[in-house]
């Protein structure tokens, strides 16, 4: 029996107002062609949150492999999330 990945698709939003759709479009692709096969669960900030109340959200689900989406005004606060 295959094990299950489970992958964390994150985004930081400028705020909780603006969500992206981007993350849910990944969801979507990855439920669409990789079906049972990856286990996948978005997290969702702002550019505004301190990444010590990020980073647990994130590591709650336990993920194996962990994507972001990036974009032109939030990647500061992303490098800072993943360093």
């Amino acid at each position: 029996m295959n094990k299950i990945l489970k992958a964390a698709v994150c985004v930081l939003n400028s705020k909780y107002i603006h969500s992206s759709l981007a993350p849910w479009c990944l969801v979507a692709g990855i439920d669409t062609w990789c079906g049972s096969q990856i286990e996948t669960v978005v997290v969702e900030g702002t550019i505004n949150e301190n990444t010590e109340n990020i980073v647990p959200r994130i590591l709650s689900a336990k993920p194996d492999a962990i994507g972001f989406c990036c974009y032109i005004w939030n990647i500061d606060a992303v490098k800072r999330l993943i360093r």
